[in-house]
C-alpha cells in the first residue's frame, strides 16, 4: 500500500494506491485485484479506505460468482 499527497489550493489531498490479492473468477482464470482511490483529508483516512477493501475483499474472493470489475 502507497500513500501519497498532493496540495489543491491550499488543502493537502491524500491518495492510496495498493495490491489486495489475487482471486478466481467465473471461468476459472486467476486475476489480481488492487486498489486505487483519492480525495482523502487525512492519511489515516486513506489507510482506513484500503484496509476496509482489503477486508471485503478476502470475504469475498473464495467466492467464484462475486463480480470484481
Amino acid at each position: 500500500m502507497k500513500i501519497t499527497h498532493k496540495i489543491i489550493g491550499s488543502k493537502r489531498v491524500y491518495d492510496v494506491r495498493g495490491y489486495l490479492g489475487k482471486y478466481t473468477d467465473i471461468n476459472g482464470n486467476t486475476k489480481t485485484k488492487t486498489y486505487h482511490h483519492g480525495g482523502f483529508g487525512s492519511s489515516k483516512a486513506a489507510k482506513l479506505a484500503f484496509d476496509r477493501a482489503k477486508v471485503e475483499f478476502d470475504q469475498r474472493k473464495n467466492n467464484p460468482s462475486c463480480y470484481y470489475g
